[in-house]
């Protein structure tokens, strides 16, 4: 039977390898959302609907402001050319 000798390439074949594993086992970890029942993802979509439409809400509250302040520039300075 042959005897082998781990040589510094070998060595350095077995680190990267683990390496690499370790950062696969990682990224799967950081990347892929843990399990969740079908209710808890239910309740996370109902939340991030209503806070959209609050977002939403604003937005239109906003535009209509900035419309009638719009409307009442336009009022005034076609009083004082008058």
């Amino acid at each position: 039977m042959i005897n082998y000798e781990f040589e510094v390439m070998d060595y350095i074949i077995v680190i990267v390898g683990a390496a690499v594993l370790i950062a696969i086992i990682i990224f799967a970890c950081i990347c892929f959302p843990t399990y969740k029942s079908e209710e808890e993802w239910a309740r996370l979509e109902d939340q991030a609907d209503e806070r959209y439409a609050k977002r939403e809400k604003e937005r239109r509250e906003k535009e209509e402001k900035e419309m009638q302040d719009g409307e009442n520039k336009d009022e005034e300075n076609k009083g004082d050319a008058e």
